[in-house]
């Protein structure tokens, strides 16, 4: 029996050893993070997520600017517009640079502005001033015949204006 006694201590012996290593064979438990490829992908894709909003708002901005000049120069034909269908006409003798006198036919017509002069007019001008587009505003005035002979006369008004503004992000000092 006590030789038994020795071998069941052994076997005891035996299996604890086998339960110990050394701590450099010790496996470590993986620490909770992420990678450094993990965060170079999901940097690179919040990049482009980040680009193609920064180019949807130019998109954005431009349009919005296009849209305010263009309900701008509207604006400034349906004034006009209005002027001519609201004056007082007469044909015994208008006043001088009536909106609505008749026009030479020759081409170009002449410029208007809505003083009754030939100055450019302003389509739109920004809240601090330091932006104005101007365009040339032509009128034509031209007598319409008719079966009884009335004095009728077909009013055009065209507007022409150049580029629109510089978007509101781009510097408009930049060299």
């Amino acid at each position: 029996m006590g030789g038994n006694q020795s071998r069941e201590g052994d076997l005891k012996l035996g299996r604890d050893l086998a339960n110990c290593r050394p701590s450099s064979l010790r496996v470590i438990p993986p620490a909770g993070g992420f990678t450094f490829v993990e965060i170079a992908i999901s940097v690179g894709i919040l990049g482009l997520v980040a680009t193609a909003g920064i180019a949807s708002l130019m998109t954005l901005s431009k349009n919005a600017a296009n849209n305010r000049v263009m309900t701008s120069a509207k604006e400034v034909v349906q004034r006009n517009i209005e002027a001519a269908i609201g004056a007082p006409f007469t044909t015994a003798s208008p006043p001088p640079n009536h909106i609505l006198d008749l026009t030479v036919s020759a081409s170009p017509f002449p410029h208007w502005d809505e003083n009754g002069g030939t100055n450019d007019v302003v389509i739109y001008k920004s809240r601090d001033g330091t932006q104005t587009l101007t365009g040339t505003l032509i009128r034509s005035v031209i007598a319409e015949s008719n079966p009884i002979s009335a004095d009728i006369r077909r009013v055009t008004f065209h507007l022409d204006y150049g580029d629109v503004l510089p978007s509101p992000i781009r510097s408009s000092n930049a060299r």
